[in-house]
C-alpha cells in the first residue's frame, strides 16, 4: 500500500521497473499500479480509496 501511487509509480519506472500499464489505474476502490518483480511474481501498488468516497 501507498499513500501516493503515482508518485511511487513514478520513482518506481525511474528505476526500471516495467508496469502492465502505461500509468496507474484508477477505480471504485482506489488507484493501482501493476507490475511483476524479477521472480515473476505479480505485485499490485495500492492507494485506497478515501473511506466514504468509493462510487457506487
Amino acid at each position: 500500500m501507498t499513500n501516493d501511487c503515482r508518485k511511487d509509480f513514478e520513482l518506481l519506472a525511474s528505476r526500471g521497473v516495467k508496469f502492465k500499464d502505461p500509468a496507474p489505474v484508477e477505480s471504485n476502490f482506489g488507484i493501482t499500479a501493476y507490475f511483476t518483480d524479477p521472480d515473476g511474481n505479480h505485485i499490485s501498488l495500492l492507494q485506497p480509496a478515501a473511506p466514504g468516497s468509493w462510487k457506487r
